[in-house]
Protein backbone atom coordinates (compact mmCIF):
# COMPACT_ATOMS: atom_id res chain seq x y z
CA UNK A 1 0.00 0.00 0.00
CA UNK A 2 1.19 3.37 0.26
CA UNK A 3 1.28 3.29 4.44
CA UNK A 4 4.86 4.13 6.28
CA UNK A 5 6.50 1.68 8.42
CA UNK A 6 9.80 2.71 10.90
CA UNK A 7 11.09 -1.26 12.06
CA UNK A 8 14.47 -1.26 14.04
CA UNK A 9 15.45 -4.26 15.47
CA UNK A 10 16.82 -4.39 19.42
CA UNK A 11 20.41 -6.00 19.50
CA UNK A 12 20.84 -9.24 17.69
CA UNK A 13 17.40 -8.74 15.53
CA UNK A 14 16.71 -7.82 12.39
CA UNK A 15 14.69 -4.55 11.40
CA UNK A 16 12.29 -6.33 9.47
CA UNK A 17 13.13 -10.32 9.20
CA UNK A 18 14.23 -12.38 11.67
CA UNK A 19 13.80 -16.23 12.23
CA UNK A 20 14.48 -17.74 15.55
CA UNK A 21 17.13 -15.86 17.09
CA UNK A 22 20.92 -17.27 17.55
CA UNK A 23 22.92 -20.47 16.67
CA UNK A 24 21.13 -20.93 12.94
CA UNK A 25 17.81 -21.55 13.69
CA UNK A 26 15.95 -21.15 10.50
CA UNK A 27 12.69 -19.94 9.76
CA UNK A 28 11.98 -20.44 5.99
CA UNK A 29 9.96 -16.78 6.21
CA UNK A 30 9.96 -15.14 2.84
CA UNK A 31 10.11 -11.09 3.01
CA UNK A 32 8.36 -9.50 0.15
CA UNK A 33 7.80 -5.79 -0.32
CA UNK A 34 5.20 -4.72 -2.16
CA UNK A 35 4.92 -0.65 -1.53
CA UNK A 36 5.04 1.87 0.68
CA UNK A 37 7.81 4.09 2.91
CA UNK A 38 10.18 1.79 4.30
CA UNK A 39 12.78 2.35 6.91
CA UNK A 40 14.46 -0.62 8.56
CA UNK A 41 17.58 -0.74 10.55
CA UNK A 42 18.68 -3.92 12.19
CA UNK A 43 19.75 -4.21 15.46
CA UNK A 44 24.03 -5.23 16.25
CA UNK A 45 25.20 -7.76 14.65
CA UNK A 46 21.45 -8.51 12.82
CA UNK A 47 20.20 -7.05 8.92
CA UNK A 48 18.00 -4.36 8.39
CA UNK A 49 15.67 -6.46 6.03
CA UNK A 50 16.73 -9.98 6.67
CA UNK A 51 18.39 -12.37 9.07
CA UNK A 52 18.91 -12.06 12.71
CA UNK A 53 22.21 -12.79 14.34
CA UNK A 54 23.04 -16.67 13.94
CA UNK A 55 19.47 -17.64 11.98
CA UNK A 56 18.24 -18.24 8.82
CA UNK A 57 15.08 -17.19 6.67
CA UNK A 58 13.93 -17.53 2.98
CA UNK A 59 14.00 -15.20 0.08
CA UNK A 60 14.12 -11.61 0.05
CA UNK A 61 11.81 -9.78 -2.80
CA UNK A 62 11.05 -5.91 -3.13
CA UNK A 63 8.67 -5.49 -5.76
CA UNK A 64 7.96 -2.05 -5.22
CA UNK A 65 8.06 1.02 -2.51
CA UNK A 66 10.08 3.64 -1.17
CA UNK A 67 12.48 0.97 0.75
CA UNK A 68 15.52 2.10 2.98
CA UNK A 69 17.73 -0.30 4.98
CA UNK A 70 20.88 -0.07 7.06
CA UNK A 71 22.76 -3.19 8.62
CA UNK A 72 23.37 -3.50 12.30
CA UNK A 73 27.56 -3.74 13.40
CA UNK A 74 28.75 -6.55 11.57
CA UNK A 75 25.71 -7.09 9.36
CA UNK A 76 24.42 -6.58 5.84
CA UNK A 77 21.37 -3.73 5.29
CA UNK A 78 19.47 -6.32 3.00
CA UNK A 79 20.49 -9.84 3.84
CA UNK A 80 22.65 -11.70 6.67
CA UNK A 81 23.25 -10.81 9.60
CA UNK A 82 26.62 -11.96 11.54
CA UNK A 83 27.31 -15.84 12.25
CA UNK A 84 27.89 -15.91 16.01
CA UNK A 85 27.86 -19.16 17.59
CA UNK A 86 25.80 -20.60 14.38
CA UNK A 87 25.25 -19.57 10.50
CA UNK A 88 23.46 -16.76 9.29
CA UNK A 89 21.83 -16.93 5.78
CA UNK A 90 19.12 -15.96 3.36
CA UNK A 91 17.88 -17.39 0.29
CA UNK A 92 17.64 -15.38 -3.00
CA UNK A 93 17.50 -11.58 -2.86
CA UNK A 94 15.51 -9.80 -6.06
CA UNK A 95 15.28 -5.71 -6.29
CA UNK A 96 11.96 -6.15 -9.02
CA UNK A 97 10.83 -2.20 -8.69
CA UNK A 98 10.86 0.11 -6.52
CA UNK A 99 13.27 3.07 -5.27
CA UNK A 100 15.64 1.33 -2.75
CA UNK A 101 18.99 2.51 -0.82
CA UNK A 102 20.96 0.10 1.42
CA UNK A 103 23.45 1.68 3.82
CA UNK A 104 26.01 -0.96 4.94
CA UNK A 105 27.38 -0.80 8.45
CA UNK A 106 30.14 0.83 9.29
CA UNK A 107 32.36 -1.94 10.37
CA UNK A 108 32.50 -4.60 7.28
CA UNK A 109 31.03 -1.83 4.73
CA UNK A 110 28.79 -4.85 2.92
CA UNK A 111 25.43 -3.47 2.07
CA UNK A 112 23.18 -6.70 0.34
CA UNK A 113 23.96 -10.37 1.01
CA UNK A 114 26.30 -11.86 2.85
CA UNK A 115 29.90 -10.72 4.55
CA UNK A 116 32.44 -11.75 2.01
CA UNK A 117 34.92 -14.08 2.68
CA UNK A 118 33.36 -16.19 5.21
CA UNK A 119 31.02 -18.63 3.83
CA UNK A 120 31.40 -20.14 7.16
CA UNK A 121 29.14 -18.39 8.74
CA UNK A 122 27.25 -16.34 6.06
CA UNK A 123 25.28 -17.11 2.80
CA UNK A 124 22.40 -16.28 0.72
CA UNK A 125 21.19 -17.37 -2.42
CA UNK A 126 21.86 -15.34 -5.56
CA UNK A 127 21.53 -11.84 -5.50
CA UNK A 128 19.15 -10.34 -8.90
CA UNK A 129 18.83 -6.02 -10.35
CA UNK A 130 15.77 -6.61 -12.59
CA UNK A 131 14.03 -3.27 -12.15
CA UNK A 132 13.48 -0.36 -9.74
CA UNK A 133 15.89 1.90 -8.74
CA UNK A 134 18.53 0.67 -6.48
CA UNK A 135 21.41 2.20 -4.62
CA UNK A 136 23.94 0.33 -2.65
CA UNK A 137 26.33 2.64 -0.58
CA UNK A 138 28.72 -0.45 0.44
CA UNK A 139 29.40 -4.23 -0.85
CA UNK A 140 27.34 -6.49 -2.65
CA UNK A 141 28.51 -10.50 -2.05
CA UNK A 142 27.27 -14.32 -2.23
CA UNK A 143 28.36 -17.06 -1.54
CA UNK A 144 30.32 -18.25 -4.36
CA UNK A 145 31.27 -21.72 -2.66
CA UNK A 146 28.30 -22.75 -3.38
CA UNK A 147 27.77 -21.77 -6.75
CA UNK A 148 25.42 -18.45 -6.19
CA UNK A 149 25.77 -15.25 -8.61
CA UNK A 150 24.41 -11.43 -8.66
CA UNK A 151 22.75 -10.55 -11.70
CA UNK A 152 22.52 -7.15 -12.99
CA UNK A 153 19.61 -7.50 -16.03
CA UNK A 154 20.34 -11.17 -16.35
CA UNK A 155 24.12 -10.80 -16.82
CA UNK A 156 26.29 -12.60 -14.10
CA UNK A 157 28.22 -10.10 -11.94
CA UNK A 158 30.33 -13.00 -10.27
CA UNK A 159 29.91 -13.13 -6.68
CA UNK A 160 31.30 -10.02 -5.34
CA UNK A 161 30.87 -6.34 -6.04
CA UNK A 162 32.89 -3.31 -4.39
CA UNK A 163 31.20 -0.20 -3.28
CA UNK A 164 31.44 1.97 -0.83
CA UNK A 165 29.46 5.43 0.66
CA UNK A 166 31.01 7.71 -1.50
CA UNK A 167 31.60 5.31 -4.35
CA UNK A 168 27.97 3.26 -4.46
CA UNK A 169 26.81 0.96 -6.52
CA UNK A 170 23.77 2.36 -8.86
CA UNK A 171 21.24 0.33 -10.50
CA UNK A 172 20.48 0.96 -13.57
CA UNK A 173 23.64 2.06 -14.46
CA UNK A 174 23.67 6.05 -15.36
CA UNK A 175 23.71 7.05 -18.85
CA UNK A 176 27.45 8.00 -19.71
CA UNK A 177 27.51 11.49 -21.51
Amino acid sequence: GTGTLQASGGSNYAGIGGGRYGYGYDSGADIVIEGGIITATGGNMAAGIGANWGSSIGNITINGGNVTATGGIEAAGIGCGNGGGGNSSCGDITFASGTVVVNADQNTGWGVGSLAGNTSYYSCGNITFVGGSVTVKGGIATTSEYGKLIYVDGESQGSDIYASSSNPFVYPKPATP
